[in-house]
């Protein structure tokens, strides 16, 4: 836990991604993969760069991002990830998901 809640990972969630994970470990489905895909680990370092820029800031500046793209190619993952990240590294943190569906 120590680690987890370091500002290491704490205000970096592409690095509590990598951390989190076994990429690149046999015998496990991420044996393949070295990491997020690059447009992920951009999203990811983007929320990272965004919290270091807020830092010590009362009034500090909304977040507001967006993917636009087709089926199949990670933006599940990377809610689930980004979900992941802010509950295991803020104590008493909560979140609210929500999608559109399709009529």
């Amino acid at each position: 836990m120590t680690e987890i809640w370091s500002s290491k990972l704490t205000d970096n969630p592409l690095a509590f991604v990598q951390f989190a994970f076994p990429w690149g470990q046999e015998g496990t489905p991420l044996a393949s993969h070295k990491g997020p895909r690059e447009w992920q680990r951009k999203f990811l370092w983007d929320i990272a760069q965004h919290i270091k820029a807020n830092k010590g800031k009362l009034d500090f500046d909304m977040l507001r991002a967006s993917v636009a793209s087709g089926r199949g190619i990670g933006k599940s993952a990377l809610v689930a990830w980004i979900t992941l990240w802010y509950l295991s590294t803020r104590i008493g943190a909560s979140t609210i998901v929500s999608a559109n569906g399709e009529a």
